[in-house]
């Protein structure tokens, strides 16, 4: 059984790099949409099944310090940046000075090296990760991926190992997010220490204040952001400001994913679910009343109200140029809208509250954790003391 153990170290190093880029670029390319999924939400339990875990080891004490011989542990990832020495030291941020030192500090406690290994066809990433992994090669050996690729495909597959025979996940410096999302069938596949990506609307203040409306913010504090005020309020901001006879000002000028994938947010946010039942198995459900009722919802902003500007095919474009009051778009995307908002002022908001919930929330398809690929070959060792001194410094929660 000790075999099956030392895949560890990669797990022990991804944790450190995991606490340090949660606060870095994992931008996917906009032009691709963000080709959606079945990954779990931020509100979904993400584990599907009871098996039993085997018992965690003790975390152990850091007194003995492996040496790696020079080995390198490769992390692979789809975005540019992910490695911070690449960055001249003068341009650096605090926020990558600081992972810069963490990364040096574990090479050099372990004589090990860290390569960031970029494959950056998104589309095509996890066909690389698997046929390499088949080759007994996996182009990496801790990966980045978007949950609903780990779950079911690559879980079922047993191309990444499970990580909590080594790991307490009762442990409170594992946050939620984590333990849900990052499961699967009782297993604890995925290391995470921050929080998926919101999906939301984008609004332009400064259009907001032009026209007249309140802004969505307050009524959002106010708990008044329900879908009869949203769905007002979006007629109203909706426009032809020339008197041509033609719209000039939407109220949703465009969305992340077109209207499918907002029609997909307001089913959620109606507590509502497009593949998954209560108890997180995948299943048909778009005929409950709930998904019904967002379905219809949206479907009457588009053709009756026609508050959402039709046949878009830059979303982003229509928004930053001024043609729509909202855009629907995950949190990751704020610096791309803020540049293209230059003088402009841009606030966030959750989706409005459907009739069937109780509070705000976001459906979150794109959560993505790093994962340990069960065939690397790369030597190991068991190193449970590295995560705790990692989660340590980094104040995980």
């Amino acid at each position: 059984m000790k075999a099956l153990k030392k895949p560890f170290l990669l797990i022990c190093l991804m944790l450190f790099v995991i606490m340090a880029a949660c606060s870095g670029n994992t931008e996917k390319p906009q032009d691709q949409g963000n080709a959606g999924g079945d990954a779990p939400a931020a509100e979904q339990t993400g584990s599907n099944g009871e098996e039993t875990k085997p018992e965690a080891e003790p975390e152990q004490s850091d007194e003995k310090i492996f040496d790696l011989n020079g080995e390198t542990v490769k992390i692979g990832l789809w975005w540019d940046g992910a490695d911070p020495r690449e960055t001249k030291a003068e341009e650096r941020t605090p926020a990558a000075e600081m992972m810069v030192k963490k990364i040096e500090e574990v090479e050099k406690k372990y004589n090990a090296k860290i390569e960031f290994v970029k494959f950056a066809d998104y589309e095509n990433y996890v066909e690389h990760f698997t046929t390499t992994s088949l080759a007994g090669e996996p182009f990496a050996d801790v990966v980045v991926l978007e949950l609903f690729w780990a779950f079911p495909t690559l879980a079922e597959k047993g191309l990444i190992e499970p990580i909590d025979q080594w790991l307490d996940m009762s442990d409170p410096k594992y946050n939620e997010w984590m333990r849900t999302g990052g499961s699967y069938k009782g297993k604890q596949y995925g290391h995470y220490d921050g929080s998926p990506s919101p999906y939301g609307f984008y609004y332009n203040k400064t259009l907001v204040e032009k026209l007249g409306l309140e802004d969505p913010y307050e009524l959002q504090q106010k708990g008044e952001w329900t879908w009869d005020v949203f769905r007002d309020y979006v007629k109203r901001a909706t426009k032809d400001t020339d008197g041509d006879g033609k719209t000039d000002i939407y109220g949703i000028a465009g969305a992340n994913g077109g209207v499918k994938w907002l029609a997909e947010q307001f089913i959620y946010v109606n507590n509502g679910a497009v593949d998954k039942d209560e108890n997180g198995e995948i299943k048909f459900s778009l005929d409950s009343p709930q998904a019904i009722e967002a379905l219809q919802f949206v479907s009457d902003l588009y053709n009756v109200d026609k508050s959402i500007k039709p046949n878009v095919e830059d979303q982003t474009k229509e928004f930053v140029s001024g043609n729509g009051v909202f855009y629907a778009g995950f949190s990751w995307e704020l610096s791309g809208l803020i540049e293209g908002l230059a003088g402009q002022e841009i606030g966030y908001v959750f989706l409005p509250k459907g009739p069937n919930a109780d509070d705000y929330k976001s459906y979150t398809p794109f959560g993505n954790m790093y994962f340990a690929a069960k065939y690397s070959k790369t030597p190991k060792r068991l190193c449970i003391f590295t995560m705790k001194s990692i989660c340590t410094a980094k104040g995980a929660n």
